[in-house]
């Protein structure tokens, strides 16, 4: 599961049992610095691994911005242990045999160069099944859709607008096949 939760301080008990539902969580937008870190990892999922990457502040006054933490069950195989960089998280796992390479992304400016570190682990990881979830802050209007929804036509967005960010990750979507 990956979401955007807009902050994390004022999450309730309810909030923490449902995370323990799925095997693996990509979290966005914690706003979590590294100084509030013991706090949060007291609330995590005891028998997971975590991985974090920090909130930032711009200026001295007003919240954090950004930060990530990726959260997956231990009984899965890890084959490689996170590997960070601002804006992604990365693990690759083994279940039942097969590798999978799964990514958080948050890409909060719809930055390029974002795109091209991720262009650069899937070249070295090009091995396996992958999966990319997190907020691209990315608009692709109706240059793409899901098929085999719908009784198998395809679902269009209801947003026409294309915005850098998203001719950016559709470029990089098309190279990737």
């Amino acid at each position: 599961m990956f979401w955007n939760v807009a902050g994390l301080r004022n999450k309730d008990k309810d909030f923490w049992e449902y995370l323990s539902e799925f095997e693996l969580v990509g979290l966005m937008e914690t706003w979590i610095e590294e100084k509030d870190w013991p706090e949060i990892k007291k609330k995590l999922n005891k028998g997971w691994r975590w991985e974090y990457i920090a909130a930032t502040r711009e200026k001295k006054r007003g919240r954090a911005r950004e930060g990530m933490i990726m959260e997956i069950r231990k009984e899965i195989d890890n084959d490689e242990m996170a590997r960070k960089k601002e804006g992604i998280i990365g693990m690759q796992l083994r279940i039942d045999g097969n590798i999978w390479n799964v990514l958080t992304v948050y890409n909060r400016k719809g930055d390029k160069a974002l795109l091209e570190e991720l262009d650069r682990w899937l070249k070295e990881k090009n091995e396996g099944n992958i999966i990319i979830g997190g907020d691209w802050n990315a608009r692709t209007g109706r240059k793409g859709g899901i098929e085999g929804l719908n009784e198998g036509r395809m679902r269009w967005s209801e947003d026409k607008e294309v915005n850098k960010a998203g001719k950016n990750m559709l470029e990089l979507l098309e190279r990737k096949g």
